[in-house]
Parts: C-alpha cells; sequence; structure tokens
C-alpha cells in the first residue's frame, strides 16, 4: 500500500517524530515519516512552517475536543469521559506545543496551549467542588497529570505496550483513583 503523503497524513505522522525528538531536522522527520526530503519540503517549505501547522493542527484538535466536552457545563463526570476519550490531542498538546517557546519557537502557539491548559484547569477547579476530583492537590497539578498520563498513553500505545481501547480507562482510573490496589 503507498505512503499517503497529503498535508495532514505527514502532519499526523510528524507529530509523533517532534514529540520523541524535537530537535529532529527535516531530513530526520522525512526518513521517520516515510516521505522523501523532497516531499516534505513540498508540503513545508520550511521546519518553522511544518511546526507552525503542526502545532495550529494540534490546537484546533483540542478545541474541537473541550467544545465535545462542554468543560464549563457538561456534568463533570462526562466531561472527563470525553477528555479521557481523546486522549491523544491532550497528549499532543502536552508533549508538543506545550512547551517552552524556546524549544519549538512558536511564542503564539504555546500561549495558545497555556489557554487550553487554563481551561483544563478551571474544570478540574470546578470538578473539585462538585466532589469527583481530590481536593488536597492544586487544580494545576491535577490537570497537569491528566495531560501527562495522556501523553504517557499516547506514546505507550503508539509502542504496541498498551491498546488503544485500554488507554481511556486506564487514564481514568489512574487519575481518579491512584495507583493503589
Amino acid at each position: 500500500m503507498p505512503v499517503r503523503t497529503d498535508m495532514d497524513a505527514v502532519l499526523e505522522r510528524a507529530i509523533r517524530v517532534i514529540a520523541e525528538d524535537r530537535g529532529a531536522s527535516m531530513g530526520d522527520i522525512a526518513a521517520r515519516v516515510g516521505v522523501s526530503r523532497a516531499t516534505l519540503t513540498r508540503l513545508f517549505s520550511t521546519r518553522e512552517g511544518m511546526i507552525d501547522a503542526m502545532g495550529r493542527r494540534i490546537l484546533a484538535h483540542c478545541e474541537e475536543v473541550l467544545e465535545e466536552a462542554r468543560l464549563a457545563v457538561a456534568p463533570v463526570d462526562e466531561a472527563l469521559a470525553v477528555l479521557v476519550r481523546n486522549y491523544d490531542v491532550l497528549a499532543q498538546l502536552w508533549s508538543v506545543v506545550y512547551v517552552d517557546a524556546d524549544v519549538l519557537g512558536v511564542a503564539e502557539l504555546s500561549d495558545a496551549a497555556d489557554a487550553v491548559v487554563e481551561r483544563i484547569t478551571a474544570f478540574v477547579v470546578r470538578g473539585q467542588r462538585e466532589g469527583l476530583f481530590r481536593t488536597d492537590m492544586p487544580a494545576m497539578w491535577l490537570a497537569s497529570t491528566l495531560c501527562s498520563l495522556a501523553e504517557c498513553a499516547w506514546e505507550l500505545v503508539g509502542e504496541g505496550g498498551m491498546g488503544e481501547r485500554q488507554a481511556p480507562d486506564y487514564l481514568a482510573k489512574l487519575l481518579l483513583d491512584g495507583a493503589r490496589p
């Protein structure tokens, strides 16, 4: 079967490459994505352009997930279910976009990622008030934990260490119940 070389397919695969190696060159990315450097350059004339497109794609997906979750109004457990079902989007946000602007060089995207994490943190505060989340831990810590667990699940699924359908349940159980038996 031929490798798809449309922009979305290449971005999808390149996101994982950048998550694993933020310093990957265009040549490295092309090789790991399975396209020629010429194809990658045809799609994205510069690495910065590719990173920008990648970040915008991830942020657009985050916005879709946050809208679907209705974080401010949906029952907290239902909103959480939407977030964990879409763990891959949170993982990509956390591992690719929500890093120091100096790492990827796109301050606007880092600022937008901060806003997404702030919305998730506000959701956690609401969940704490409504009794779903622990109140003895800072909301930002719990929001960060959710995103970190999502990143871990995404990596494990990508490496074949966890089934894609298992990830949301494991993520929710670990977030809500901890690691104790």
